[in-house]
């Protein structure tokens, strides 16, 4: 075997080795879900910005979220602070490989101090 066999088969060989990596990383971070508690910590940065929060939770089972022709899983979490001197309760979806929140809405039942 020459030495440009042996350089070829070497190239062909190393290429497919980082094909299977790069392949077997995307399957790996498909499958990976971001901690819900991280999700949470980001979500409570977020709403600081406008305000201190009083509570907030997030639940660590997964459910289906589908929206127009998109489907993906989410965590449900919520958040409750002051406006106006009243409490005021928001939910949001966050999407469980991201960690981005899908939707937010505020929770219209009324609050005790």
């Amino acid at each position: 075997m020459t030495n440009n066999q042996h350089f070829s088969q070497l190239a062909i060989l190393a290429g497919l080795g980082i094909s299977a990596g790069l392949a077997l990383g995307a399957l790996i971070q498909d499958l990976h879900l971001k901690r819900p508690d991280r999700i949470l910590t980001e979500v409570k940065t977020s709403f600081r910005k406008s305000g201190a929060l009083d509570g907030a939770w997030i639940e660590h089972h997964p459910v289906p979220f589908k929206r127009f022709a998109s489907q993906t899983l989410v965590y449900r979490g919520g958040v409750i602070k002051h406006e106006d001197g009243q409490p005021v309760a928001y939910e949001f979806l966050a999407d469980t490989k991201t960690g981005k929140v899908v939707d937010v809405w505020k929770v219209t039942s009324q609050l005790q101090s």
